[in-house]
């Protein structure tokens, strides 16, 4: 997956009186959501001001105020310009690039794009971000959490749909999908709490094949044939130790 780019992006070029081209809005909303990002993930979500992201961008309060009322709303556009193109995952269900996959290579190809997406810098200054002032700001919590019911969401109808392909046991779609988001996702975030360096491609691509054929031999119908490879490693944990 990519990422917008953090680093400070030029200030919206002047413009005459009047309602702003398409253009210039595009720039304009960029501007501000680079600004937002780079000063929100080096400082925190409560250092940082509205008035101190407008100053950034180089546009007026008036022009944040009229795209974002408050905070919350900004930070939620945050969120949503930190994982841009999470819409074109096509991780709810079966899709032309998934027809001819079998159960456990759906399932790698899932595990790895929710890495690579959490992997991030920015996505793991996010997450460092609403572990430390989520008790204090429960709103951007909730604003994270939406996302994350939206990749379970997909998951979850991935899941009912191989169910209905007669590919899975008879487990609750939701629940499995919850399992594999929670076990896919354990290694980055403890790498996240203890800031320990994220993992490079070549552990993601370990790290989601080991994820994915345990899943595939734990959630596949018990009458179906044994197709999966053998594991080659352990999982990668942490300490980055295998055997």
């Amino acid at each position: 997956m990519t990422m917008h780019d953090a680093q400070p992006v030029a200030s919206p070029p002047k413009r005459r009186r009047g309602r702003p081209s398409p253009d210039e809005t595009r720039l304009l909303e960029t501007a501000l959501l680079s600004a937002a990002t780079r000063l929100m993930c080096e400082k925190g979500y409560s250092a940082t001001s509205m008035d101190e992201i407008a100053l950034a961008a180089g546009v007026g309060k008036k022009a944040l105020y009229a795209r974002f009322r408050n905070k919350e709303a900004l930070f939620s556009a945050v969120v949503d310009h930190v994982y841009p193109d999470r819409g074109s995952w096509n991780i709810e269900g079966i899709g032309e690039a998934d027809l001819h996959l079998s159960f456990e290579e759906g399932l790698i190809r899932r595990a790895r794009l929710i890495l690579i997406a959490s992997s991030q810098p920015q996505a793991v200054a996010l997450y460092r971000l609403v572990q430390h002032e989520a008790l204090r700001f429960p709103e951007i919590a909730a604003v994270f959490d939406r996302y994350t019911s939206e990749v379970i969401s997909g998951l979850t109808r991935y899941f009912a749909t191989e169910k209905e392909r007669g590919r899975l046991a008879d487990i609750d779609p939701a629940t499995a999908a919850v399992m594999f988001m929670l076990a896919v996702t354990s290694d980055a975030a403890n790498r996240t709490i203890y800031q320990h360096p994220m993992p490079d491609n070549d552990e993601i691509e370990l790290y989601s094949g080991n994820m994915a054929r345990l899943f595939a031999r734990g959630l596949a119908r018990s009458d179906a044939p044994a197709t999966f490879a053998p594991f080659g490693h352990r999982f990668r944990f942490t300490s980055g130790v295998t055997d």
